[in-house]
């Protein structure tokens, strides 16, 4: 309990959501169970095609959709420098983002579902059904994660250099 209090802690910390790790971690067994029970009804991905499922594939898919195009928007038509100034605010609910630690968990994540990949590789194939989805979908989200890790600690990084430079080139001669 201490362990996942602290888990939590941490994803408040670097800005990740806990809701997706709490239901994951309640609805692990129902759903292993489930997926299996599909699998063994439906030849391949028949399932998929069914009206439930494609609502709920409309309804997580909206999303990722909506933060796409709002990526192409603001490729299009870039913030303000009051928009920028709001963005670049540490943010008092999560003051490990864009640290270390929020990069050390984006390599833990990677690691922790890369080692699940290769654990389930051993498994029966019926058994690693779940684990190999879960497994595949959290490796490629965790990339995502430590992308973006790396790139925001690169800007940061273009920022504090452009800053410096300009603070430098702003002093008067005398000095």
């Amino acid at each position: 309990m201490l362990l996942l209090g602290v888990a939590g802690w941490v994803l408040k910390s670097i800005d990740m959501p806990r809701a997706p790790f709490l239901i994951g971690f309640v609805l692990a067994i129902p759903m292993e169970r489930y997926y299996f029970l599909t699998e063994s009804l439906y030849e391949g991905f028949e399932w998929m095609l069914r009206p439930g499922t494609l609502v709920f594939i409309a309804i997580l898919a909206a999303p990722i959709l909506w933060a796409g195009i709002r990526a192409l928007r603001h490729r299009f038509h870039p913030p303000t420098a009051k928009e920028t100034a709001a963005a670049n605010v540490i943010d008092a609910d999560a003051p490990l983002k864009g640290t270390a630690w929020s990069l050390g968990a984006a390599g833990v994540a990677v690691l922790v579902f890369g080692g699940s990949l290769v654990l389930s590789a051993q498994y029966s194939p019926d058994a690693r059904l779940l684990p190999q989805l879960v497994g595949w979908t959290g490796l490629a989200l965790s990339i995502v994660f430590l992308v973006s890790e790396l790139r925001l600690r690169q800007a940061r990084r273009r920022d504090a250099v452009d800053s410096g430079t300009r603070s430098c080139s702003s002093r008067p001669a005398s000095e």
